[in-house]
């Protein structure tokens, strides 16, 4: 039989090539593979061979895959490329507490063996808080390259965040609070990082545009292709890009006080004028520069409350297809959970 054949092979052979056909349908041989039959089920639970790269969308699918993590021997939970989605309430009626979400996507990350894990996403919901806020990186994962992030992610995410020393590319979109010394976070979490980008944000301040002018000026004092870094950033980082959230008007329903959408309006018109002074914000897209060490990109047109759902759902796909497109050139297309 083909199955007694395959197993007749070496097993990392065989490996190879089950993982290829993994990753040859966009992840329904994947999540179909072991049951196949039983030889087939006791290699994917002996090798992790079906793990290696998966989507996980909705708390309830969560669970239900840290079960079977913890039902696997370390050794086969070699997950390399996993996204993390709850969207809150986009696909929900009840209210599911952050802290629920936050603590299975906390478990799913401790139990995956972290030596394989290279590229990451957590998509959580933004106006949803947590008794403590997630941390950017919340487990040690010595081989991550690309990190991206969405939720209520504040600057104690980043001073309890752990250490990713091969990080290259960092996204973080859609967060609450930036720290004001985030070039130092950054060189401390991922002092290798070459890519950072900020993307749906109204909240930059004064100090972090005085750290980006540091930064810009930094690579613009040397003739080298690589210049040196400021001080406050990793040495390795190349490119720093910069996304505004756009200002809705009215209000959506869920955000209740009058208050907070004066205020989001406020902070949304005063992160536009703090890049300004470093940068100017260009017009259109036809004015970026984007090999430039300092990417500011258009702010977004004014919207109303009735264009949210329409934005939020291309602003998700959006990044969704940054992890695919990080995730296929590592691993191969994703094993939906």
């Amino acid at each position: 039989m083909a199955d007694a054949f395959l197993f007749r092979l070496p097993v990392e052979l065989s490996e190879d090539i089950l993982a290829l056909a993994c990753n040859a349908d966009g992840g329904l041989t994947g999540s179909r593979l072991s049951l196949v039959c039983r030889a087939f089920r006791a290699f994917c639970v002996g090798t992790g061979v079906d793990l290696r790269c998966a989507y996980v969308r909705r708390v309830e699918r969560m669970v239900v895959f840290l079960e079977m993590l913890k039902k696997r021997e370390r050794s086969a939970r070699r997950v390399k490329s996993l996204m993390l989605v709850e969207r809150g309430r986009v696909e929900r009626d009840e209210t599911l507490g952050m802290d629920v979400i936050a603590d299975v996507v906390n478990a799913i990350l401790a139990a995956i063996s972290p030596e394989h894990l290279q590229v990451l996403s957590v998509y959580l919901p933004f106006w949803q808080h947590a008794s403590s806020a997630p941390a950017v990186i919340p487990a040690d994962f010595p081989e991550l390259l690309h990190l991206s992030i969405s939720g209520p992610y504040n600057t104690t995410s980043f001073s309890t965040s752990r250490i990713a020393p091969r990080l290259t590319r960092l996204h973080i979109h859609k967060f609450d609070e930036l720290p004001p010394d985030f070039g130092a976070h950054l060189s401390r979490i991922s002092p290798r990082l070459i890519h950072f980008k900020i993307s749906n944000t109204h909240s930059m301040k004064a100090e972090h545009a005085q750290a980006l002018k540091a930064f810009r000026l930094s690579k613009a004092s040397s003739s080298d292709p690589f210049p040196p870094t400021s001080d406050a950033f990793p040495p390795t980082l190349r490119q720093i890009a910069i996304e505004f959230a756009p200002l809705y008007h009215p209000a959506p329903t869920f955000v209740q006080h009058a208050a907070l959408n004066y205020y989001a309006a406020f902070d949304w018109h005063a992160s536009i004028h703090a890049i300004n002074s470093v940068l100017p914000v260009p017009q259109n897209a036809s004015s970026v520069d984007f090999d430039a060490s300092l990417v500011i990109l258009p702010v977004p047109q004014r919207r109303t409350a009735s264009d949210l759902a329409g934005d939020e759902e291309r602003d998700f796909e959006a990044f969704k297809a940054d992890w695919e497109c990080y995730s296929s050139r590592d691993t191969g297309p994703a094993s939906e959970q």
